[in-house]
């Protein structure tokens, strides 16, 4: 009997070993599906978001008008078009990149910012003030680091910086002398703090041909430009049409920058449109757009799984900026 007895409790042993390697192993298999089902999910909505970007290409491609772009069009008010669409097995919403006035739906274009590559000074230091909040003196400063920054020589502007202040910093580094590949890269320059930079963030771009499209602009650009309130409110009038509400039907678009003084005759005073006539004649102005960005919320068929992407692209799909939060 004590063999016997023996036997039995090893082999009562080795079940209950055996039960709980099962129990282990049928943990671990569980775990894996999990994994593997939260893959699968991530993957839809990434394929979700994919999407959302090509049926954005999609709605400008049907844009109707093709040498101009302004705020009436499906691309910028297009609750139907970006709305909690269908794409592939999940579900895309999608809003502008940069938010001004009440939440919508639709696409920003880059161009209706000041672009920090090819911004005449006058203008950098208009936005700076604006903007940013500082008097004139010191925004005319940042604005002059900000163009020792860009350019490729090392000549320091009176209220300027070059690699001579940026060497001597407690924590040093070199001057770019070259073009802002980033917006970001403001946080370097001479002046600019994180308060600045966040306040600058929304009227800034280092994407399009260089010009601003005047019939897209913020009323913070125009001022910026240097119109008066006048002027500025004159810009609005007649964009806005008849109804005086922007993004609607009888907006009045400006065709072409040699149109401007044309065009706004009627509405903004003589001395603003010599400066908007001076300044499309060097090139400040413009009346298409061709890069925008939007923000992207995409979410898998059973909504358990989301993905947000903040992105800037061109017309034709290329993909200039592209980061998953």
């Amino acid at each position: 009997m004590g063999r016997r007895g023996s036997v039995f409790i090893l082999a009562m042993w080795a079940a209950l070993m055996l039960g709980m390697i099962a129990m282990a192993l049928g943990s671990r298999g569980s775990a894996a599906i999990r994994v593997i089902n939260r893959a699968a999910r991530q993957a839809e909505a990434a394929a979700a978001a994919s999407g959302g970007l090509q049926l954005a290409v999609a709605v400008l491609g049907q844009d109707e008008t093709t040498g101009y772009d302004l705020l009436n069009e499906t691309w910028a008010i297009g609750e139907t078009a970006f709305a909690a669409r269908p794409v592939g097995d999940g579900r895309v919403t999608i809003r502008p990149g940069t938010l001004e006035g009440p939440p919508r739906y639709g696409l920003s274009d880059e161009e209706r910012k000041l672009n920090l590559n090819t911004a005449p000074h006058e203008l950098l230091a208009g936005l700076v003030r604006e903007a940013g909040g500082l008097p004139a003196d010191q925004a005319g400063a940042v604005a002059q680091a900000i163009e020792d920054w860009r350019d490729e020589d090392r000549d320091q502007r009176q209220a300027g910086a070059e690699q001579f202040y940026y060497l001597g910093l407690e924590v040093p580094y070199a001057c770019k002398d070259g073009p802002f590949d980033v917006v970001e890269e403001l946080a370097l320059v001479r002046g600019v703090t994180p308060q600045l930079l966040l306040r600058l963030r929304p009227y800034v771009t280092v994407y399009g041909g260089g010009t601003i499209n005047i019939n897209t602009a913020s009323e913070t650009i125009l001022r910026a430009a240097g119109l008066s309130p006048a002027g500025v409110l004159g810009v609005r009038q007649f964009r806005a049409g008849e109804d005086d509400v922007p993004g609607t039907a009888d907006d009045r678009p400006i065709i072409a920058p040699q149109a401007i003084a044309g065009e706004l005759a009627l509405f903004v005073p003589l001395e603003d449109l010599a400066l908007l006539s001076d300044q499309a004649r060097d090139g400040v102005w413009g009346v298409r757009s061709d890069v925008f960005s939007a923000d992207i919320e995409a979410v898998t068929s059973d909504g358990r799984q989301g993905l947000s992407v903040a992105c800037i692209f061109d017309r034709d799909g290329r993909v200039l900026a592209w980061e998953e939060r």
